[in-house]
């Protein structure tokens, strides 16, 4: 079984960590276009670990999400590597 699994298919993704040297803003804009997709977007900053925070994405709909996660998994970009999970529940974030 693996992260994108078809029986996994939500549309609620969870970054497990971005570095903190990437602002919310700056995630944001390197997110790019899905953004107009998202229904909910929470950043998660943990005490325990300084030096990144997570990002916990709802997006519109399964296809938006798909997306989402096709165009970031084992993202690579300026030293930037995104952990992307999606949840295996359809957990509402209401």
């Amino acid at each position: 079984m693996t992260l994108f699994n078809v029986t996994t298919r939500t549309t609620l993704v969870f970054i497990v960590a971005v570095p903190n040297y990437l602002s919310t803003e700056e995630f944001i804009a390197f997110c790019g276009s899905h953004v107009e997709y998202f229904s909910d977007l929470c950043f998660i900053r943990n005490d325990a670990m300084e030096d990144r925070y997570s990002v916990l994405i709802k997006l519109v709909n399964q296809a938006a999400a798909d997306g989402f996660c096709c165009s970031y998994k084992s993202t690579t970009e300026s030293g930037l590597v995104l952990l992307i999970l999606r949840f295996a529940t359809s957990t509402s974030l209401n």
